[in-house]
């Protein structure tokens, strides 16, 4: 693709995002403060990651745990990383692997 001859929007468009962007973002001033404002709001500070995330972990498995019976000795560890570019990992442990269905699924119904 030749950028120097493809067809960009027209400027009416941009127009438009940015009005519905000033509507939606708090505050005064240009746009490009406020949102930066609007995204920081939303950090984590580093601080505070691990135990935000611990309660994360808490909720989740009390939510679960309505809904499913989990294995003796089941359990999340979290290990926070430093100083190290950012990665996930999940590791499971296919020894108790567990299928979450659905009670309401046609195939999870009693045959009548």
């Amino acid at each position: 693709m030749d950028l120097a001859t493809a067809d960009t929007p027209d400027e009416a468009v941009f127009a438009a995002v940015h009005e519905r962007l000033a509507e939606l973002l708090p505050g005064t001033g240009p746009l490009a403060g406020r949102y930066q404002r609007w995204r920081n709001s939303m950090l984590v500070p580093a601080e505070q990651v691990e135990s935000a995330m611990a309660a994360v972990i808490i909720e989740a498995r009390a939510q679960i745990c309505d809904l499913v019976e989990l294995p003796a000795g089941e359990g999340v560890v979290m290990e926070a990383a430093r100083d190290a570019p950012w990665h996930g990992r999940v590791t499971v442990n296919v020894g108790l692997l567990l299928a979450a269905q659905d009670p309401g699924s046609p195939r999870n119904r009693p045959a009548s």
